[in-house]
């Protein structure tokens, strides 16, 4: 059971990491005009992926951060309503320094995985057509509208995939609570 629930865990940070690195790959493309202007002014194409990854590193670490907060005080609302039948070694919940580190090494290899596509992209920017082209259109080249069309069906599939499994979920829950074990 309690695989299941990590499964649909993952498939949720998957489909939440895609929109991210969706949204980091249309702010990348908006911004082809001040990449092209640092690269001109003498900013390498490193220093221009660094910033960019800083960035996603950012986003990815406050937004794991925000996500353990969330996870414990609903945790803790959710055990108010645990019936005292239940032995308090099995209600008990306990947030160690090794579940803290797994928590920052997964939200550290989620900004570089998902931070790693928009920066390099965003590195690649042609200096001319760029700066010539100021303030004129979307900035969205057809590479980019692949990229973010591939982005989108990845992100539509892992949430189908996710509605099916909390579908199945929720009939392996009521068929427990029922006393229907199909094991």
């Amino acid at each position: 059971m309690l695989l299941v629930l990590l499964g649909a865990v993952i498939l949720i940070v998957f489909i939440v990491s895609l929109n991210i690195a969706n949204l980091l790959l249309a702010r990348a493309s908006g911004r082809q005009q001040e990449m092209a202007v640092r690269v001109s002014l003498g900013a390498s194409r490193g220093r221009m992926v660094r910033q960019m990854l800083t960035e996603s590193m950012l986003l990815s670490v406050i937004g794991g951060a925000a996500g353990v907060a969330t996870a414990v005080g609903t945790l803790r609302f959710v055990l108010r309503f645990v019936p005292s039948s239940v032995s308090p070694a099995q209600r008990k919940y306990e947030s160690t320094g090794w579940c803290w580190r797994s928590h920052l090494l997964i939200s550290i290899l989620t900004g570089l995985m998902f931070g790693l596509v928009p920066a390099f992209h965003s590195a690649k920017v042609a200096l001319s057509s760029a700066i010539r082209e100021g303030g004129r259109g979307s900035g969205y080249s057809t590479k980019t509208g692949r990229l973010r069309d591939v982005l989108i069906v990845s992100e539509l599939a892992f949430a189908v995939v996710l509605m099916v499994g909390a579908g199945l979920l929720l009939r392996t829950l009521r068929d427990l609570l029922q006393g229907k074990s199909r094991l």
